[in-house]
C-alpha cells in the first residue's frame, strides 16, 4: 500500500519544481495553496521576512529558519504552519498520478536501455525457437527415412521447464511423442 502522507521536505521539493532550491515566487504559490495567508499573515508580511535573509532562493534548512522566523514575528506557531504546508496537496502544476518523491533523472537513458533488452531478448528467443524448429525439422526426415519409432518420449527443455514436443504430423501439439532411439 502506498504512503500519502508526506513531510515538509518532500513538499518542498515539490514545490521547488523538483530542485534543493526554492524561490520567492514558488514559496508565496505554496503559500497561496496552503491558505497560509490571512489576517495574521499577509504576502507583505512574508516579502518582509524573506528579504531579511538576502537570498534569492532557500535550501531547505534556510527556508526552516525561514519559518521559525516568521512564526515569531507573527506570533502564530511553527507547527501550524507546517500542517497546512504539508497537508496542502501537491503543487497545482505538478500532473502525477501519485507523488513521486525519489527523482530518477536517469529515466529515459533506462527506459531506452530496456527496450534494447528486450529486443535482444527477443531476438535471442526467435534465435533459439528457429534452432529447435530446425532440430525437429531434421527428427523428423530421419523418422521418415528410417521408419523407426519406439515407446519412449522426446523431451524439449523450454523456457517453463520440462515438457513434451510434437515432432510429427498426425500428433497434436503438447502431446507424448515417439522418438527414436
Amino acid at each position: 500500500m502506498y504512503n500519502y502522507y508526506r513531510t515538509l521536505k518532500q513538499q518542498f521539493i515539490l514545490f521547488s519544481r523538483l530542485h534543493k532550491t526554492i524561490s520567492f515566487y514558488q514559496l508565496k504559490r505554496w503559500f497561496n495553496q496552503a491558505r497560509i495567508f490571512c489576517v495574521r499573515i499577509t504576502p507583505e508580511d512574508m516579502e518582509e521576512v524573506y528579504k531579511t535573509f538576502n537570498l534569492e532562493r532557500f535550501d531547505y534548512d534556510t527556508f526552516e529558519k525561514f519559518l521559525e522566523k516568521l512564526a515569531t514575528q507573527r506570533k502564530t506557531y511553527v507547527s501550524a504552519l507546517t500542517f497546512k504546508l504539508v497537508n496542502c496537496g501537491i503543487p497545482d502544476t505538478v500532473q502525477m498520478e501519485r507523488p513521486i518523491f525519489i527523482v530518477d533523472r536517469n529515466k529515459e537513458r533506462k527506459m531506452e536501455e530496456e527496450k534494447e533488452l528486450a529486443k535482444e531478448m527477443a531476438a535471442g528467443i526467435a534465435k533459439t525457437a528457429q534452432e529447435k524448429s530446425n532440430k525437429i525439422k531434421a527428427i523428423r526426415k530421419k523418422m521418415e527415412m528410417t521408419g523407426q519409432t519406439c515407446n519412449k518420449r522426446m523431451s524439449v527443455k523450454g523456457e517453463m521447464g520440462e515438457f513434451e514436443k510434437l515432432i510429427g504430423d498426425a500428433y497434436t501439439s503438447w502431446e507424448c511423442i515417439p522418438c527414436i532411439c
